[in-house]
């Protein structure tokens, strides 16, 4: 009879597999966190004063500000309580990239540098085509 795959010590281990993520009881370094990379803290830091922290936390809560505007006031403020860059990009789906930038708006421009500059940039309607809008037509007046 020969030994199976299933039968050989390989199959078995000589460590313990921890049965959930918490689980410090196992013997296997690495997954204790011993000579994992634990990532890279930023030197980049915000202090928000607290009349900006409540109007950041109002944005939040409003339903008459754009998305954008709040995401990125989440941004600000997730920033200010020190978490690191790659958790706030995961949390608030955007690229670490992004997350890097409206930081460096905020602290140049303060609240106002959260605003989308495209929103006041780009005008109504583009030179010469005046008119009323119904629906999606567009009808000269």
């Amino acid at each position: 009879m020969t030994q199976s795959f299933l039968d050989s010590d390989i199959a078995h281990p000589p460590f313990k597999l921890p049965s959930h993520p918490a689980d410090t009881s196992s013997n296997i370094p690495l997954w204790r966190g011993i000579g994992m990379a634990r990532g890279s803290h930023t030197s980049l830091t915000i202090r928000v004063t607290a009349k900006e922290r409540r109007t950041l936390l109002a944005w939040q809560w409003s339903k008459t500000i754009p998305a954008g505007r709040a995401r990125r006031g989440k941004v600000i403020l997730l920033m200010a309580d020190q978490v690191p860059i790659a958790h706030i990009a995961a949390m608030v789906g955007i690229s670490r990239r992004f997350v890097y930038k409206w930081v460096h708006r905020f602290l140049q421009e303060g609240l106002v540098g959260l605003a989308d500059k495209t929103e006041a940039a780009a005008p109504a309607w583009p030179e010469g085509r005046e008119g009323t809008r119904v629906g999606r037509r567009l009808t000269r007046v």
